[in-house]
């Protein structure tokens, strides 16, 4: 897990790179704070790496790399985990040899072997820049996932490349204007990072599975893998035991460390089941890590679940507290490293838990990516898919089959089911719900006139069923922007995060099966929870109540607004930016605190949009934490 930069010259100018270079790489010095280097070629552009060494931590191995005896140079930021095999099949296959132990030069050596195809090799996560100087290209890519951030901007002549925008600004500054269509998006409706332009007018995300070229002075993005769309033929046993072999192999590459490792775990099922899965591929202990708080009337976490969970596997159990005071010191730091207002309050638990593993680990490993998969977010997307996929039942099988899901994973009353089927089945209901509700009305001027619909890739795939199709829409863009803070969060503590769930096969194999193996018996993930049989107990494989990173923040809004909300939102900046309508936002807030509106996750995405102007347009100073 590392920083990387670039300056690709589409028209070579002359220009001295290395000074510019040098200052992209040291705004990312907390991604990578063993190592830092710069290649320039004249007829290229310019690499810059920071490293935070993970394997083979020996100088040789630090970056740009160079491949002997050729002119190709890379920068890389990622794992490719089956560097092992690979590295074993280019020695025996095609007779090469190598001078490190790195998964680097496995990196490298691929791409001169199998060129651009070079990514149809890799079990990983990845983002990277290759110069080609002999055949004057640059090939870069970004993992199928989305796990691995890579940016780029356009200046004139010059592709400016990097993992976080702030590296880009440092040399572009110019680029440092709102786009207000994707902070809309960010308010409105949660799009973030799958929306492939940034907050940043000019900025781009390179999408998840795409692949970018530079040739001839022009630049082209393509896709390399895609979701697969033939139906398998498994058993419902067959596929279970399947899926179980897998998670025990992509559990087992992702422990590959020459570094100190350890676990999140929240005690719901992907988060045990990647710690049971460990237990048996480790010989010694290690820290797993779950976030708690007191709250006297607010009980909803997981550390009891976790707590046995981590006893059960000789793992040492370290819950992390989170105070009320916690809540704004962590907004305003993790804005700076998210780049973008985010709508996930778990970003505040999940910023106090990394920073305490850091403590002792350089590599974490989590759930993260079961859900979008097997059926684990039941939400307003999915109810319907479920009713068009259960029409087959008898009406009896199918709506008591429904109602268990229903109860368990919303606690739902009646209003709330219904309400959850109608914003399903007619998205445009919740753009009504927001003017009903009065926090559309709080939008002014560019933000009012700026988009609030996305339009997503694609809503089918060929051969799914409508619940494998709500999840491919989940697994696709809800996922990719999770995976921005679990890529940003960590890694401003100089920490690389692991996610077994999005190892390829696992991946694959899982749109290859039926909805009805996800949604079984009135358990979302029904499939995990039966591979996972044996290893993580009962009482957790058959808790129906999904809780993860949750938090009281809803009552510390209402019990203490002065600390929390004022200082950010009750401000002479606030007012004057001109973005809120005040009057109308503070009235909904003085309801929220009155008890007479929930509405905490549109106060905390005010709050957070407030501070992305505040940190990069107002250019109030934040200091990085490493």
């Amino acid at each position: 897990m590392c920083g990387i930069a670039s300056i690709i010259e589409l028209t070579p100018t002359g220009e001295d790179l290395r000074a510019p270079m040098e200052s992209m790489v040291d705004t990312m010095r907390y991604r990578g704070p063993d190592a830092r280097g710069v290649y320039v070629e004249p007829q290229l552009g310019a690499l810059g790496h920071a490293r935070l060494s993970i394997i083979d931590v020996a100088a040789v191995s630090n970056q740009p790399f160079r491949l002997k005896s050729t002119r190709l140079h890379l920068t890389f930021n990622g794992e490719i985990f089956n560097y092992i095999e690979l590295r074993e099949k280019l020695k025996h296959d095609h007779g090469r040899t190598f001078e490190t132990d790195s998964d680097t030069e496995v990196l490298l050596v691929a791409y001169d072997v199998w060129g651009d195809q070079c990514v149809d090799h890799f079990n990983g996560q990845w983002a990277f820049v290759i110069f080609d100087p002999d055949r004057n290209r640059v090939f870069c890519s970004r993992d199928r996932f989305g796990i691995k951030p890579f940016l780029y901007a356009q200046r004139g002549n010059q592709l400016l490349v990097a993992s976080e925008a702030k590296s880009i600004l440092k040399v572009a500054p110019q680029f440092r204007q709102p786009n207000f269509d994707a902070l809309s998006l960010l308010l409105r409706a949660s799009i973030g990072g799958q929306n492939h332009e940034t907050c940043f007018e000019g900025i781009y995300r390179l999408p998840a599975a795409h692949n970018l070229v530079v040739e001839q002075g022009q630049f082209r993005i393509k896709r390399y893998w895609d979701y697969p769309t033939e139906r398998s033929t498994l058993s419902y046993g067959d596929a279970t035991d399947r899926l179980g072999e897998l998670i025990d192999d992509a559990v087992r590459l992702r422990l590959r460390s020459d570094v100190e490792f350890g676990f999140t775990v929240s005690g719901g099922v992907d988060s045990c089941g990647i710690v049971s899965t460990a237990r048996q591929f480790m010989s010694g202990s290690a820290n797993a890590y779950t976030f708690g708080y007191e709250h006297p009337t607010y009980r909803n976490d997981e550390t009891a679940d976790a707590r046995r969970i981590c006893e059960q596997n000789g793992f040492n159990h370290v819950v992390v507290d989170l105070k009320p005071t916690d809540v704004l010191p962590i907004l305003k730091q993790a804005i700076y490293h998210l780049e973008a207002p985010h709508a996930a309050v778990p970003i505040i638990p999940y910023w106090k838990i990394m920073e305490e593993a850091r403590k002792s680990l350089t590599v974490v490993l989590e759930g993260q990516g079961a859900d979008e998969l097997l059926g684990g977010y039941v939400d307003r997307n999915a109810y319907p898919a479920m009713l068009d996929d259960l029409f087959g039942m008898r009406p009896y099988q199918a709506l008591k089959k429904l109602g268990y899901g229903v109860r368990g994973r919303l606690g739902c009353s009646g209003t709330r089911f219904l309400a959850t089927i109608v914003r399903g089945i007619a998205p445009w209901t919740h753009g009504v719900f927001r003017r009903w509700r009065g926090d559309e009305q709080v939008y002014l001027n560019e933000l009012r006139n700026a988009s609030s619909t996305f339009e997503f890739p694609r809503t089918r795939l060929p051969g799914y069923d409508r619940l494998n199709n709500e999840l491919l829409r989940q697994h696709e863009n809800g996922l990719v922007n999770l995976l921005q803070y679990s890529d940003a969060i960590p890694m401003a503590h100089s920490l690389e995060a692991r996610v077994p769930f999005l190892d390829y096969r696992i991946v694959e194999l899982g749109f290859q099966l039926p909805g009805q193996f996800k949604f079984r018996d009135a358990f979302g993930k029904a499939i995990l929870r039966d591979s996972l049989h044996g290893k993580v107990p009962e009482s957790i494989l058959r808790n129906r109540v999904k809780r993860g990173f949750d938090t009281p923040i809803a009552h510390w809004f209402r019990e203490r607004p002065r600390e929390i909300i004022d200082p950010i939102l009750r401000t002479d900046a606030c007012r004057q930016r001109g973005l809120f309508d005040y009057d109308q936002m503070w009235k909904l807030i003085d309801a929220h605190c009155a008890g007479k509106l929930n509405i905490f996750s549109q106060i905390f995405r005010w709050m957070i949009t407030e501070a992305w102007f505040q940190t990069f347009v107002d250019n109030e100073k934040i200091e990085p934490i490493a």
